[in-house]
């Protein structure tokens, strides 16, 4: 019995990777990825169908590990939902309650669609850069570096329109919750990967490029 579970999750590891392989080989010959409408989407979806089937692999092998696989993967409706609804729930304070954090986050994202792409291209960096060999799956639900980004791309959105209170205040709960402390008008490009999100200190004079790894203990900008 565990060798022939050993082989089905292998296969599915397989599979999942070789959908992400050529995802990476695209994204290297794309010259912007988020200026394409059709080709984020692309991205999003395979990430999305990836972390589900393993979500799903996970519930049917492990009783205790379903329930999490169920609220927090397989019954959302959507890859948009479930990143909302997980890192929401990180972040909730006596102040202010997942739902209201959740409804903020979607206002965000209904007004910047390209950052779920951006998101999607974290997720792929985190999974194909770390040392732990993460999967999309783990990224999503326990990858601190990963969950301290979502916010950041949040925060910076609201700082820039103005909303400079509750992007300090995201600011201040991700530092405490996630280690990281990025300033909101810290500018960030896609495929990004921290490594821990412990110690890590960007300022609000900091710019990040595109495809870029930031290991635990950087600080950097003003």
């Amino acid at each position: 019995y565990r060798e022939m579970r050993y082989k089905v999750e292998q296969d599915l590891r397989d599979e999942n990777n070789k959908l992400l392989a050529a995802v990476v080989c695209d994204i290297k010959r794309h010259e912007n990825i988020t200026a394409d409408v059709e080709f984020s989407k692309n991205i999003i979806d395979t990430v999305w169908k990836v972390i589900r089937a393993d979500a799903e692999y996970i519930a049917l092998m492990d009783v205790a590990a379903s329930s999490l696989m169920t609220a927090c993967i397989i019954c959302q409706p959507s890859f948009e939902e479930a990143v909302i609804s997980r890192v929401a729930n990180l972040l909730e304070t006596p102040l202010l309650q997942a739902t209201q954090i959740r409804n903020i986050f979607d206002d965000v994202l209904q007004q910047r669609p390209q950052l779920l792409s951006d998101l999607a291209l974290d997720i792929i960096a985190s999974s194909t850069r770390s040392g732990e060999k993460l999967t999309p799956t783990r990224v999503l639900l326990f990858s601190r570096g990963f969950h301290s980004l979502v916010a950041h791309r949040i925060s910076n959105v609201l700082w820039e329109n103005g909303r400079t209170e509750i992007a300090k205040f995201f600011q201040s709960v991700v530092s405490k919750t996630f280690l990281s402390d990025i300033h909101p008008a810290c500018k960030i490009g896609h495929g990004c990967y921290i490594s821990t999100g412990t110690s890590v200190v960007l300022g609000e004079t900091c710019v990040v490029g595109n495809d870029v790894a930031i290991s635990h203990g950087v600080t950097l900008g003003g």
